[in-house]
């Protein structure tokens, strides 16, 4: 409920609502409400679109923009690189070659910087930049939108009812975990690995089952109840203090956890870059 709150109280100021009696038609253009439901979708997403990028992701996107900028750069024909011996300051094409001349010529050491704070947190801000890169940058526009929305998939066959890959495969999991508690004392090794295989034309058969004796299966949505009075009077007290005006400073400025300081909020600040 407070997540929700928040969310209102930052669409309240983002439409300029004073309150959440306003007429509907003083919000949403007049055009857009008695038009079509993509117009309806696409006029949605791009204010929902701008405000994330303004009260949530606002530094995130300037780094992003910096990203693509930094990607194009690098992508900029440049001028070959010259390595110079630190001895006796001979030119080589290449650094491995430099290395092995002050190796074998001058006796030097060459001691590679390698760090092994390579954590698991680490890796996965790499990951989110790496994707975040494929995306705004280096992958095509088709490969782009086909890497960014391939998140889901819908077994259901109708509008609005996609559900991430990982909740479909949770549920593969739930139907393999029946299968094999079913075995019983049947249950070893290979039997395991046939009910895995089976899987998918398991749960297709028992679908069409199901639609033949005309048996509905719940749908599996979490129902949680909304305390009207408690929605309201969080959405005004946030709309009132005016939590999201000049929101850049209330998120990054004089704002700290009290037991983190100094706790940096951008996810990408120990990111290789």
């Amino acid at each position: 409920m407070e997540t929700d709150a928040i969310i209102t109280a930052c669409a309240m100021t983002y439409f300029g609502i004073s309150s959440l009696d306003m007429p509907v038609d003083e919000v949403i253009p007049p055009h857009i409400l008695n038009g079509s439901d993509d117009e309806k979708r696409l006029w949605y997403h791009r204010h929902v679109k701008s405000m994330v990028l303004k009260y949530v992701m606002n530094k995130e996107s300037e780094i992003f923009h910096s990203m693509v900028e930094g990607v194009q750069q690098h992508n900029r024909p440049k001028s070959r690189d010259i390595y110079n011996c630190r001895v006796c300051n001979k030119e080589y094409r290449y650094k491995k070659a430099m290395e092995n001349h002050e190796t074998k010529k001058h006796d030097y050491n060459v001691h590679k910087d390698e760090s092994s704070t390579d954590t698991s947190e680490e890796t996965e801000k790499s990951k989110s930049l790496q994707l975040q890169a494929n995306i705004y940058a280096l992958c095509t526009p088709q490969e782009a939108h086909r890497l960014m929305w391939n998140r889901t998939v819908n077994v259901k066959g109708q509008k609005g009812k996609n559900i991430s890959l990982d909740l479909r495969l949770e549920h593969l999991n739930h139907i393999l975990k029946e299968m094999l508690r079913n075995l019983g004392p049947n249950l070893n090794e290979v039997t395991a690995a046939r009910a895995s295989h089976s899987l998918m034309r398991i749960e297709k058969f028992l679908k069409s089952v199901d639609e033949e004796v005309g048996r509905h299966q719940p749908s599996g949505h979490h129902v949680i109840a909304k305390w009207e009075s408690d929605f309201k009077e969080l959405v005004n007290q946030f709309h009132i203090k005016g939590i999201f005006i000049n929101s850049f400073k209330f998120l990054h400025e004089g704002r700290e956890y009290d037991k983190f300081p100094k706790f940096d909020r951008n996810v990408y600040s120990s990111s290789s870059v």
